[in-house]
């Protein structure tokens, strides 16, 4: 597809002189002629001045025509084929040229070039210093030859590149059985670079003898595109389909560059492998699953991972033996197989903190069942909502070797990197590390110690405080602390089982016995405590208020009196120097329900 664009860019040089100044040239530096005009034997005649030159801002492709102007400060009339040589990082010869196009007789002059296979510049397109007669003239009615040399030679925004998109890779259907009744053939193909499609491109397949299309679907504007073909009653293929053309069938319509609209090498046989696993069967007796639903996500102990859940759906009388996982970035066509797990959940590995991903799931029970529909989840990273402090047992040293079962701590290494670890020196009253507590996961143990681990963390906002924190408390334990904070001169304990009075300190009613996770909204002299995730086990006035900036101290397993010592486990600890939102307490409970087997 050729182009011919005329949006101008100048770079502008001044004039100063005109026919009839003598000797102007010794002031403004514009070069003169000595040759006689309208009779005037002392008259010096100047040359048409070179006063801007344009190119447009753009990219171009194969086959696309780019201008060059070469402005003027009078009319010039040109004749033959001045050019101007061109200078591209590659290019289809050693010497190309912009030859003259038009112009002659105005002040405007006009050369074109349309780009060739070989030429590319990604960096901008450079000019030779002056403009290449070429055997022909540059001349003002008075016969002064024009000034040749060109003001500007160097283009940063005028790129090159004659090779238009070509596939990268050829992705095909899921290996299994098809069949009618929601079954289809999806198969996605990837360019270089983003293409866009006019009509219906199409994909040609044998399937079973008979000759069937893969139509486009979706994908313009995009670097990867989807193409399906929907079973039929009747298609039947035993072993395997087969691609007839690696080629795309253009039908009638176009994948071109969206870049530069040049044409698209649509050309899959080096990426093309054997499909004798995709097989179609419309006869075999049994239904395919029902559509996938219920598909759900949650964070897991990293954030390049996504554990994801859903419904069993109706297996029509055919046991499910396996179910196919896809996912792909969000505003990407192209899906990727994950897994293909034998019960409803799995974990999808491999991706990136921040991005947002679509995930769909088919069931198959022999023939594979329509897939979900999509859902769309963002990677969580815990460190992305900036807590002043976080203990985690399954990194109790930061990096470093963790502990052996049932070693004794002195240091509780703080991930975020903004607070002390929680320590303790007295090798007596050190907590223990049990390497297997729940969910395969260690745990560390407090059992009635003189005093537990203490820490430092720091607050530059001060007022409200959320707390998160996964623990256990033994049953038939009584009068425990699970921790307790103090800073701006004021103490906060948070005593589980506590037989205060209300207007002392809270006392909520916790389960004893099991792992749970309490997360504390804290505000002032105020805090609502939930369990779970869902059950609320506080709410109201606290004897401390909390609001201070500055330095936070706290005690994990005990009070700061050293007398509440705690029986039971303490596997995760965090502390947030704001008052999280609904969302972001609700993405962080799953991510620790999940991680923790709660």
């Amino acid at each position: 597809m050729k182009k011919l664009l005329t949006l101008l860019i100048f770079t502008i040089a001044i004039v100063g002189c005109s026919k009839g100044e003598e000797n102007s040239s010794l002031t403004t530096g514009i070069p003169t002629s000595t040759i006689e005009g309208n009779g005037d034997p002392n008259a010096i005649i100047t040359s048409p001045q070179n006063i801007s030159i344009f190119m447009i801002n753009n990219s171009y492709g194969m086959g696309d025509t780019f201008i060059i102007g070469v402005f003027y400060d009078e009319v010039v009339n040109v004749t033959g084929s001045p050019r101007i040589e061109l200078n591209f990082d590659s290019q289809s010869a050693t010497n190309i040229y912009a030859t003259y196009l038009t112009g002659s007789g105005s002040g405007q002059i006009y050369f074109s070039y349309t780009v060739a296979a070989g030429d590319i510049d990604p960096n901008g397109i450079n000019l030779a210093t002056s403009i290449d007669l070429n055997g022909g003239t540059l001349l003002d009615s008075d016969l002064n030859g024009a000034e040749l040399e060109l003001i500007t030679t160097n283009f940063q925004s005028i790129l090159v590149d004659s090779t238009g998109p070509s596939i990268s890779s050829f992705v095909p259907p899921a290996n299994a059985t098809y069949s009618d009744g929601g079954g289809e053939l999806l198969f996605q193909v990837n360019f270089t670079e983003a293409v866009t499609i006019s009509g219906t491109p199409r994909i040609t397949i044998n399937l079973g003898g008979n000759i069937v299309y893969a139509t486009y679907k979706t994908g313009s504007g995009t670097s990867g595109l989807e193409f399906g073909y929907a079973i039929q009653d009747g298609d039947d293929d035993s072993n395997g389909i087969e691609i007839l053309n690696t080629m795309i069938d253009m039908n009638g319509g176009s994948v071109l560059a969206v870049l530069n609209g040049s044409s698209s090498s649509v050309d899959f046989s080096s990426y093309l492998t054997s499909l004798s696993g995709v097989l179609v069967d419309t006869s075999s007796g049994i239904v395919a699953p029902d559509q996938t639903t219920g598909v759900s996500t949650s964070p897991t102990t990293t954030n390049t991972s996504l554990s994801v859940a859903w419904a069993v759906p109706n297996d029509n009388n055919t046991a499910i033996v396996n179910y196919v996982v896809q996912y792909r970035e969000q505003g990407q066509s192209s899906w990727t197989t994950a897994s293909s797990p034998t019960t409803n959940s799995t974990i999808i590995t491999g991706l990136s903190a921040g991005v947002s991903y679509q995930i769909r799931v088919a069931a198959n029970n022999g023939l594979l069942g329509p897939y979900s529909a999509v859902t769309l989840v963002e990677i969580f990273d815990i460190l992305s909502l900036n807590p002043v402090a976080w203990l985690s047992a399954t990194n109790v040293t930061n990096g470093g070797s963790e502990p052996l079962d049932g070693e004794k701590i002195n240091s509780w290494q703080d991930i975020t990197g903004s607070a002390t670890a929680a320590t303790e020196a007295n090798t007596n009253n050190q907590p223990v590390y049990e390497s297997n507590v729940q969910n395969g996961l260690p745990a560390i143990r407090f059992d009635n110690l003189a005093r537990g681990l203490e820490g430092t963390f720091t607050r530059t906002v001060g007022t409200d405080l959320t707390f998160v924190i996964v623990g256990q408390f033994d049953t038939g334990s009584t009068d425990k602390c699970l921790f307790e904070f103090s800073g701006g001169g004021s103490a906060r304990g948070f005593f589980i089982d506590r037989r205060y009075a209300a207007n002392t300190h809270f006392s909520p009613g916790t389960t004893k016995g099991a792992l749970k996770l309490w997360t504390i909204q804290d505000a002032g002299g105020s805090a609502i405590v939930t369990e779970n995730g869902a059950t609320e086990i506080f709410n109201n006035a606290t004897y401390f208020n909390t609001d201070f900036i500055g330095t936070g101290n706290y005690v994990l397993g005990d009070d700061i009196t050293g007398g509440n010592r705690m029986n039971g486990y303490i596997a995760e600890f965090l502390i947030f120097d704001k008052a999280l939102t609904p969302q972001e307490i609700s993405t962080l409970e799953a991510y620790l329900q999940n991680k923790w087997g709660l």
